[in-house]
């Protein structure tokens, strides 16, 4: 079987309607928005799993047909005290969403994976001018040219994003405010054995993201932020994998590496990197390891000569492996002209507890955070998640790039650990430059049988390196989610959050929500929902205060 967490990736195919990651638009959303219309963080009615994790699964049961595929249609009527979010003269608005859309997965000889797409129709009683066409999505598909040899992974995600960071808020509740992105790629793989204890994988990577709404520069008392413009991606990478083969309880891995950012803008310029590194993992023990590695980078923008840096990269550190599924990696190094430790946290307390925790220090963009995280995305029960990327540090990149590890159609009955990805995508302000991203972020879960409960922290220091173009940001913040099956057809959920954002603007934002969901028959659910959003602005007027009620009903066909 060749549909797993360690093959999806994400894909756009439809036109302007665009993609919808989630299609039970009432289920809880713990990446960063929380329930009610959803993207690829959302999880189904019943709070326990993730529908496009369940429909990952699914196609892997022996009897499963090669192709599933589940349609969805639904309407959902907002009635909110504060539809313009302003601190005086609140108006009352009602809103109807218009939702359809599709779960598709696949397990072939020569495709595999997962695409989800959903087209939504947001239409206002009194503001006309929000009226508006959009689609969210996420999927993979694997196209197999020469099995274990040759293949083609297909990627990308469509969704919200605040443009300041930290959003937690609601996005059918404040369709003025939100940016709509959308991500796409593509990676061509080559996995040739030189013998018995060397493998050569060589990837090439294209990716871009496009945004739709709100990408101008702002600047007005208490909010700074500069445009934000599409990007594309490029990177060839090159890993000459050998366990081994210099001895026997050593990894070594020389990871060779070019890559291009087109940022899309001329004051930050392109981006370009090349390196070559020899990584090293011993196992001192059956639970310890000594990590070291060294080599050598060139990293230039003729726009941003700060940028650049040529000269030595290394690496040393160790990871702690107390069991086959859970260890704590922690390096100290040099890349990108920055000297800083990196670490990852993925720690299996029993079977229904987890954590996961990472730090990286890295030379990065705003959309880079999109379209690495999204390409590297994983499904885990609740939701989408992402780790450490390349981009953030390529020592952790490599050692637990799921590629290099197990090869192609590698399968793992353990669920992902990560950060939601609607959590990652808003770690940093939308607006172009470079910046020293400084980010410290960890998740905890725990999965019982009629709960959930999912805890979300981060902090992130975006410092810019094109100061007079785009501010520097602090971001942090956290948020607990939790659900419970009530009875075998309800479910009730409710979520608290906050986030701080300073630098691009000076505010805090808190969220409440609680709701439930009703499936009165095997295809047919509703839900309600209550939000309150207390936006807090530090030093002038533009804070408010919004309240909503959601009431919402869905209809699925297989």
């Amino acid at each position: 079987m060749h549909a797993s967490r360690t093959v999806l990736g994400t894909i756009l195919v439809m036109g302007a309607t665009g993609l919808q990651g989630a299609m039970d638009r009432a289920g809880a959303q713990t990446a960063g928005y929380f329930f009610g219309l959803s993207s690829p963080g959302a999880i189904t009615q019943g709070g326990s799993n993730s529908q496009l994790y369940n429909a990952s699964r699914a196609i892997l049961q022996p009897n499963a047909p090669p192709m599933l595929f589940s349609a969805n249609i639904g309407v959902d009527g907002i009635l909110t005290d504060n539809a313009e979010q302003t601190a005086g003269d609140r108006e009352r608005d009602f809103s109807s969403v218009f939702s359809a859309g599709g779960i598709l997965t696949a397990d072939t000889v020569r495709f595999s994976g997962l695409l989800s797409a959903t087209a939504t129709y947001q239409a206002y009683a009194n503001n006309s001018q929000f009226d508006q066409w959009a689609g969210y999505g996420f999927g993979n598909v694997r196209g197999i040219v020469l099995p274990s040899v040759a293949y083609i992974d297909f990627f990308g995600s469509a969704d919200d994003a605040v443009r300041t960071g930290g959003g937690i808020e609601k996005s059918f509740i404040q369709p003025d405010q939100n940016t709509h992105y959308y991500s796409a790629g593509a990676s061509p793989v080559l996995v040739l054995p030189f013998a018995r204890s060397a493998t050569s994988f060589t990837q090439y990577r294209i990716s871009r993201v496009w945004f739709v709404n709100n990408t101008q520069r702002i600047d007005i008392p208490g909010l700074s932020l500069g445009p934000v413009s599409n990007e594309t991606d490029q990177s060839l990478r090159e890993d000459l994998r050998l366990p081994g083969a210099i001895a026997p309880r050593l990894l070594t891995d020389v990871s060779l590496n070019a890559s291009d950012t087109d940022t899309g803008n001329s004051f930050s310029g392109d981006l370009k990197r090349a390196s070559a590194e020899w990584i090293n993992e011993y196992e001192i023990t059956r639970a310890v390891s000594g990590i070291f590695g060294a080599g050598y980078e060139d990293v230039s923008n003729t726009s941003v000569p700060s940028a650049g840096d040529r000269g030595m990269i290394w690496d040393v550190g160790a990871r702690v492996k107390p069991n086959a599924d859970s260890y704590l990696l922690l390096v100290y190094g040099r890349h990108d002209g920055f000297t800083d430790f990196a670490g990852e946290l993925a720690w299996r307390i029993g079977p229904r507890t987890d954590l996961y925790a990472e730090y990286s220090d890295s030379l990065t963009t705003a959309q880079q955070g999109f379209t690495g995280g999204n390409a590297g995305a994983v499904l885990a029960p609740d939701g989408a998640v992402t780790g450490i990327t390349y981009n953030q540090n390529p020592l952790i990149g490599v050692l637990d790039d799921s590629l290099l590890n197990g090869g192609p159609g590698s399968d793992s009955i353990l669920p992902a650990l990560g950060i939601p990805i609607g959590t990652a995508d808003n770690l940093s302000p939308l607006q172009d430059g470079l910046f020293r991203v400084r980010q410290l972020s960890g998740s905890a879960r725990w999965l019982g049988d009629a709960n959930q409960l999912v805890l979300t922290g981060y902090y992130a220091d975006n410092q810019s390196l094109t100061p007079l173009e785009t501010p520097s940001s602090t971001i942090s913040g956290g948020n607990l989610s939790w659900s419970r099956s009530l009875v075998p057809s309800l479910t009730g959920q409710a979520q608290i959050a906050y986030s701080r954002v300073s630098g691009t603007e000076d505010a805090d934002l808190y969220q409440f929500s609680a709701g439930a969901d009703y499936l009165a028959s095997e295809t047919i659910s509703l839900s309600l929902r209550y939000d309150l959003i207390w936006h807090k602005a530090i030093g002038n007027g533009a804070g408010y205060v919004q309240n909503a009620i959601t009431l919402s009903i869905r209809k699925s066909f297989d």
